[in-house]
């Protein structure tokens, strides 16, 4: 019984070994004449073959039987006994199976050898393993070549691998490359050594390293790069380290225009803080002097003549004041980058706009009509009384004499809307989108001005975030300014 005990178990044990032995025919279709009894691993049974149901050739996937039957003709032609190849079955389920045979192949003295008790082996696992590790490597050969960046391995500072756009970076071809030392593609040797110093620094500190240098190309070109390498094996660099370089020539010399212009501004902004100190200066206090001069002459002087004269200087001398009182004012609010805001009624510092300009106002019979609901509170810098102004003495100055102006605040959902409209002429629509740019005016014959009011409006409105614009009065003739601030 212990006898018959071991022999069921090695039975057992042969049955679940995965190799199955086969004596083929050499006769078309490769006849089985014999098969091993675990045959059952593939679902078939012995008599599935040996009743003659089935050739070999009939388990084998159809996309191999052509290269099975060409690989054993020319192996047939040869003087080698044993016969190896790998290759795919299907088992009864349909399944493929992957297998290695090994076979002996003799001769029975005729025109027909006999493939002669062959093995079969499961290498399924192995070849799946190797099938994925091709798809991994012909993924990675793929991004090796479309990648736009150069990509390459070194291996003791020599090249071991380049990918196309690398050669074509710097103009070399492959085997110009692979094999030779790296200190090539650099410009001298310190260059070398300090990328070397620094990347190999930043890789045993990081594990990576990434280093702005130069690079020559082949024709003597210098370009500009970022280089980043790592370790293959994060513990030997001795095994080689990937390397990628990226040109960067293009944003570099841009970069270099950048701080070109960036210094040449800087010059012209000092030229115009020098131009600003002048204005306040050396030509507000003279025209300042020339204005106090010529009222004592104005006092004193009797003759008709010399008044009208007098009278015109002191005329354009004050508008020469206004110029570089405006121009001082719009230089100072350029250099301003930041504000401070505070809680303030709109509303109220209109209406005291209205009052500080109550001179002009009663020298042209104007009468300002104001319309608010309530106070009108924004968080708004004191500034904004010089919008104010600018859009007030605008309607003075081109509406009519004894006209109206109207002066609105609005509740326009998030934001109050302050419209200033006069009755003048109007403003055609394509001097519009020019009426805040400096030194722009719209011409109106007779009217003297700076072309910086709405300037100044436009700058104050920036630093506020609000916004600003003009439109025809709905209600007639003229104009209605306006600006917005958020509630």
């Amino acid at each position: 019984m212990d006898e018959i005990h071991k022999i069921r178990n090695l039975e057992s044990i042969y049955k679940g070994i995965p190799i199955i032995a086969f004596r083929w025919s050499g006769q078309e279709g490769w006849p089985v004449q014999y098969v091993s009894d675990n045959i059952v691993q593939l679902g078939y049974t012995k008599e599935d073959f040996l009743s003659g149901g089935l050739r070999y050739i009939d388990i084998v996937h159809p996309d191999d039987v052509g290269k099975l039957v060409s690989d054993v003709d020319a192996f047939e032609s040869t003087d080698q006994i044993y016969f190896s190849d790998d290759y795919r079955l299907l088992s009864k389920e349909g399944d493929v199976i992957w297998v290695n045979e090994i076979s002996l192949l003799t001769e029975n003295g005729g025109d027909t050898p006999f493939r002669y008790e062959g093995i079969i082996l499961d290498i399924t696992d192995r070849k799946m393993k190797e099938i994925e590790l091709e798809r991994s490597k012909a993924r990675i050969e793929s991004i090796f070549r479309a990648t736009p960046a150069g990509i390459g391995v070194v291996s003791d500072r020599v090249f071991a691998e380049v990918n196309d756009r690398f050669c074509e970076m710097l103009g070399y071809s492959r085997e110009e490359l692979i094999g030779l030392n790296s200190r090539m593609i650099y410009p001298d040797d310190r260059s070398y050594e300090c990328v070397g110093t620094e990347k190999y620094s930043q890789i045993n500190e990081m594990g990576i390293g990434i280093i702005e240098t130069r690079m020559v190309c082949k024709n003597g070109e210098v370009i500009d790069v970022i280089l980043s390498s790592t370790p293959i094996y994060s513990e030997s660099l001795s095994e080689g380290v990937t390397f990628a370089v990226l040109d960067i020539t293009h944003l570099k010399d841009t970069e270099r225009e950048l701080q070109k212009r960036t210094e040449e501004l800087e010059q012209l902004n000092s030229l115009k803080d020098l131009f600003s100190d002048i204005i306040r200066h050396d030509l507000l206090n003279p025209a300042s002097a020339i204005g106090a001069y010529t009222q004592l002459l104005e006092e004193i002087e009797v003759d008709e003549k010399k008044l009208h004269f007098l009278s015109r200087i002191s005329e354009s001398n004050a508008s020469l004041i206004s110029l570089l009182e405006s121009a001082s004012r719009y230089e100072k609010l350029n250099s301003i980058k930041e504000i401070e805001f505070e809680k303030i009624d709109i509303a109220s510092l209109f209406k005291s706009t209205i009052s500080d300009l109550s001179r002009q106002i009663e020298s042209k019979g104007v009468t300002v009509e104001f319309s608010s609901e309530g106070p009108c509170y924004s968080c708004v810098n004191p500034l904004v009384s010089e919008v104010f102004i600018n859009l007030l003495s605008n309607a003075i100055k081109y509406g009519p004499e004894n006209g109206v102006i109207s002066v609105d605040i609005i509740d326009d959902g998030n934001v109050w809307k302050v419209a200033v409209a006069d009755r003048g002429n109007g403003i055609d629509d394509g001097h519009k989108p020019f009426l805040f740019d400096r030194f722009k005016r719209a011409d109106k014959k007779g009217i003297k001005g700076t072309g910086l009011g709405l300037a100044i409006v436009k700058r104050i409105m920036g630093l506020h975030g609000g916004d600003y614009g003009v439109a025809d009065n709905p209600e007639g003739k003229g104009s209605v300014f306006w600006v917005t601030f958020k509630k």
